[in-house]
């Protein structure tokens, strides 16, 4: 399996995982993968993103998170993204990656990537809804 789809593979998994806990008695609604041929983010009601350089195999990419305002004031994006990368841990084992994620820089919705990313020629952003409110976390290569 490629190392990338095995990371987006494991943090969608713990995305599901953090929210199905966090939420008990609401069930996440899952979207459609969107795919970006450059960096872009799609999500008009995502206030910040949370962005991370990441090597796999000595491949750059990125990996990003995003919550609605309201699910922001709930879960704090840099708290839920050490939760699940915390989660995702075992996932990383299981399937032989071992990615590691640079500091995370917060980027406003259309904003450029800083100049110290590598531009990814594509992005994937898997869209999550929890009671109306969007999550949204992608993978750049």
């Amino acid at each position: 399996m490629n190392p990338w789809t095995a990371l987006l593979e494991s943090i969608h998994s713990a995305v599901i995982d953090e929210l199905n806990e966090r939420f008990p008695d609401i069930r996440p609604v899952l979207g459609l993968p969107s795919r970006c041929s450059e960096w872009k983010t799609l999500d008009p009601d995502v206030a910040r993103y949370l962005v991370f350089d990441v090597e796999i195999q000595r491949q750059r990419g990125l990996a990003a998170v995003g919550l609605a305002p309201p699910l922001e004031r709930k879960l704090k994006t840099e708290v839920f993204w050490e939760a699940l990368i915390k989660r995702a841990d075992s996932e990383f084992h299981r399937r032989g990656i071992q990615p590691r994620f640079g500091s995370g820089i917060v980027v406003a919705p259309q904003a450029p990537l800083p100049k110290s990313f590598t531009l990814p020629s594509r992005v994937i952003w898997i869209p999550i809804v929890v009671d109306g409110d969007p999550c949204v976390f992608g993978i750049g290569i």
